[in-house]
């Protein structure tokens, strides 16, 4: 059987240089933890936005396999002597893998070299409920983070201080400690524009009800938000905005529910060497600059509001 999983951890606004890294380490890590486990998925989402990073997992296994495991002893001719009676290899062979004396002689195979004791034994797969509390924390705490930091009274560390966590799996809430939170089912939307707690009904319809509350979820959609806002903006004003990779990528994760808008400064100040003007505007203000069909400078700028 399979099922859908949802984790995300709600946190203070983490750092924008580092959210698309962590979000795709925690990815990667959780991916490693259920190969591990001979876990099969279908596919796995990122979401990271300043308050959060979170996960979908379609089609999780809701078991890992069963295992035969195969444990070989000593050769026949040494586990028996006169009579077929075991000897001390025999008997700690068999008390080892709790195999009565009466029935040693018939757990002899050919190995392929030689007879020899052999004990067959099917371990049930454990559920991945019971994995994943350790299977996050394991990911969360290998994320490339180069300085932690804790937060009130507790010993939990972190990059932000962590204020939620969200998990959902095989249509029920798993009660994992987190960070020594108690992960439910119930997110937070937009800071301000959120209405307050939300109660995720599955994981399936995570994206939809963040949107909702203010809060686009996927930073490939902000990004393309961004890039089409800024660029229309640049051409109302008979201009082109240059769109740096980068800027957007610190952009779209400075803002949960982006919002371009114009803005203008006097013309006198282009004056000022172009590459002044630029840089402050790029790196201090992450705004994006606007230039004419000539590629000249305009006195204009574009930023985006939370």
């Amino acid at each position: 059987m399979k099922s859908d999983l949802l984790f995300e951890l709600g946190t203070e606004e983490l750092p924008p240089g580092a959210l698309i890294g962590l979000s795709d380490a925690l990815a990667e890590e959780l991916v490693s933890c259920f190969n591990d486990s001979d876990l099969s998925f279908d596919h796995i989402q990122t979401f990271a936005t300043p308050r959060r990073l979170a996960l979908l997992v379609t089609a999780l296994d809701v078991s890992a396999p069963d295992k035969n495991i195969v444990s070989w002893g000593p050769p026949a001719k040494v586990a028996f002597g006169e009579n077929n009676n075991p000897t001390k290899a025999g008997e700690a062979f068999a008390k080892k893998h709790n195999i009565a004396m009466s029935e040693l002689f018939n757990n002899i195979e050919h190995d392929g070299h030689q007879e020899k004791l052999c004990h067959r034994l099917t371990q049930k797969g454990e559920l991945t409920k019971t994995l994943l509390g350790n299977m996050l924390n394991d990911s969360l705490h290998k994320l490339p983070i180069p300085k932690r930091m804790r937060w009130g009274n507790s010993k939990e560390e972190f990059v932000r201080p962590v204020q939620w966590a969200v998990l959902l799996f095989d249509n029920e809430v798993c009660s994992e400690s987190i960070f020594g939170l108690c992960a439910s089912n119930i997110s937070q939307g937009h800071r301000f524009h959120g209405s307050g707690d939300i109660i995720i009904e599955s994981p399936l319809t995570y994206e939809s009800q963040m949107r909702k509350n203010f809060v686009i979820a996927n930073l490939d959609e902000r990004r393309d938000i961004i890039k089409a806002g800024v660029s229309k903006l640049a051409r109302d004003i008979n201009g082109v905005a240059v769109l740096d990779s980068a800027l957007i990528d610190e952009v779209a994760s400075l803002n949960e529910w982006p919002v371009p808008l114009l803005g203008k400064f006097d013309k006198a100040f282009l004056s000022i060497p172009s590459e002044a003007l630029i840089s402050s505007m790029k790196e201090h203000q992450k705004y994006f600059h606007v230039v004419d069909e000539s590629g000249h400078l305009m006195p204009a700028f574009i930023t985006v509001a939370n």
